[in-house]
C-alpha cells in the first residue's frame, strides 16, 4: 500500500527528479506541505497527477511559475546559466512588482493553488520578494514556494520568510564538503549547514511549522558516496532528493536522437510560466524564450493558457508528434533513460539518468 502511495506521490509531480527519502518520510513530507489546507492539497494533487493522463484541460493552470529573477550571483559549474550562449541570448532581468501583482491578481480570480517564485535565476536576488510573498499570501494562494542557493538566505530574510507565511524552500545544495564548495562557490559548506538549522530552528522559535525545508543535489556531487549525504542532511532537513546530470548542450543547439517518441509531457497540463522580462510561456524547458504565447502586459495568463498556441502544443503530444517543436527535442524531460541502482540507508533505490547520445 505504501508503495502505490509513494508513486502516487511521485508520477506527475516529480518527473525528472529522485527523493533519497523512506515512504514514511515522503508521505511526512506530504503531510507538511499540506498542512492547513490538507483537502485541497490532495484535490490538487490529484489533478496534477490524474488530468494530463485524461487529457482534461483545466479553465486556468492551478500551478503558475513566475520567475521574479533571472539573475543569479554564483557561477555553477553544471548550470546552463554560466554559458557565454544563455548570457548572450538572455537579458538579465528582475520581474517589475505591478506586472507581478497583475499576475496574482488574476491568479486569485481563479484561485490557483500554488505559485513558484523560481526559474532560472535565483529568487533572492529580487530587492522585492518579501513584498511578493506577502501579496501572493493575501491573494489567497495557499501554497508558495521557491528554490534557492541559499547565498542570500541571511537570519534576518530567513526571519521574513518565516513570519510571511512561505509554505515550502528548496535549497540547491551540491555535495558535502570541499565538493560543495566547488560546486557552489563561494558559498561556505558550513555556513551554509547552518543556515538550512537555523531555518529549523526559528520556525520552532516563531511558534511556526513551515516553511518546509528541502534540499536537492546533481547526482555527480554525491555519487561517490550517496548514502553519507542522505545520513548527514536527513537529521536537518524534511525532503532529500537528487537530479540525474543534464548536458549543457540542451540549452543550446544541441537535438538528442535519444528520445521517446510516446512521450506525453504532464507541464502542458498542470502548469505556465511568466518569466522575469513578463513574458508568458508554455514551458520551463524553453530557457531563451523562444516559443513564447504573449506578454503579460498586454495579455491575461487565461488568454495564454486556453490560446490556439498551447492547444495546439497539447493535442501534437497526445498524437506523438511533440518533435515537431524544437524546445521539445531539446528537452531532457522525454528523453530515454538507464537504469541506475543504489542503497540509501539499507533501502534500494532506483533512479534513472539520461541518455544524451
Amino acid at each position: 500500500m505504501l508503495s502505490k502511495i509513494r508513486q502516487l506521490l511521485k508520477e506527475g509531480i516529480i518527473t525528472e527528479q529522485y527523493s533519497m527519502n523512506s515512504v514514511l518520510d515522503e508521505l511526512k513530507f506530504a503531510a507538511k506541505r499540506g498542512r492547513g489546507h490538507m483537502l485541497a492539497y490532495l484535490k490538487n494533487r490529484l489533478v496534477w497527477f490524474f488530468y494530463p493522463k485524461w487529457n482534461i484541460t483545466t479553465k486556468f493552470p492551478t500551478h503558475v511559475d513566475i520567475e521574479i529573477s533571472n539573475i543569479c550571483q554564483l557561477n555553477c559549474p553544471m548550470c546552463y546559466t554560466t554559458t557565454d550562449y544563455f548570457k548572450q541570448k538572455v537579458k538579465r532581468s528582475l520581474l517589475d512588482f505591478n506586472l507581478f501583482k497583475k499576475a496574482v491578481d488574476e491568479c486569485k480570480r481563479y484561485s490557483v493553488y500554488s505559485l513558484r517564485f523560481s526559474w532560472r535565476g535565483e529568487p533572492l536576488m529580487h530587492p522585492r520578494i518579501i513584498d511578493m510573498l506577502k501579496y501572493a499570501k493575501d491573494a489567497g494562494i495557499k501554497e508558495v514556494s521557491f528554490l534557492t542557493n541559499g547565498g542570500n538566505l541571511d537570519s534576518n530574510m530567513i526571519d521574513q520568510l518565516i513570519i510571511n507565511n512561505l509554505d515550502w524552500i528548496t535549497v540547491s545544495f551540491d555535495g558535502l564538503y570541499d565538493v560543495y564548495e566547488r560546486y557552489r562557490k563561494p558559498l561556505k559548506f558550513k555556513e551554509t549547514v547552518e543556515k538550512l538549522k537555523t531555518l529549523q530552528r526559528r520556525k520552532k522559535e516563531l511558534g511556526k511549522q513551515k516553511p518546509v525545508l528541502k534540499v536537492q543535489t546533481v547526482w555527480s556531487a554525491i555519487e561517490k558516496d550517496p548514502n553519507a549525504y542522505f545520513k548527514f542532511m536527513h537529521p536537518i532537513v524534511d525532503e532529500i532528493a537528487f537530479n540525474p546530470e543534464k548536458d549543457k548542450r540542451y540549452y543550446q543547439e544541441f537535438e538528442s536522437q535519444a528520445h521517446k517518441k510516446d512521450y506525453v509531457c504532464p507541464r502542458l497540463w498542470q502548469r505556465i510560466y511568466v518569466s522575469a522580462s513578463g513574458n508568458i510561456g508554455v514551458c520551463l524547458s524553453d530557457v531563451y524564450e523562444n516559443y513564447v504565447i504573449g506578454d503579460l502586459r498586454n495579455m491575461t495568463i487565461y488568454e495564454a493558457w486556453n490560446s490556439e498556441k498551447f492547444r495546439t502544443m497539447r493535442k501534437k503530444h497526445k498524437l506523438g508528434n511533440r518533435l515537431d517543436y524544437i524546445i521539445c527535442r531539446r528537452c531532457q524531460a522525454g528523453l530515454k533513460r538507464r537504469n541506475m541502482t543504489f542503497s540509501i540507508d539499507g533501502r534500494k533505490i532506483d533512479a534513472k539518468s539520461y541518455d544524451f547520445s
